[in-house]
């Protein structure tokens, strides 16, 4: 997904927010890998692969994430 500014990456947001989540079709479902601020803009990773979500965030994978 390319994450517009004005969106959090996250499932839901106590404060009301948009989420990236409003984004999807209501039959869409998945999580999102990594995280954009409510005024970046960029490719977001969604799965619905709890698995691949995990190994892909932490730490000790050392997966290069870039800003460009």
């Amino acid at each position: 997904m390319n994450k517009p500014k004005g969106y959090v990456t996250t499932l839901s947001d106590p404060e009301g927010r948009p989420t990236v989540m409003d984004l999807l079709r209501s039959s869409a479902h998945g999580v999102p890998v990594g995280r954009l601020d409510f005024a970046s803009e960029g490719l977001l990773l969604l799965t619905n692969d709890g698995d691949l979500a995990h190994r892909l965030m932490k730490a000790a994978s050392h997966v290069p994430k870039l800003i460009l």
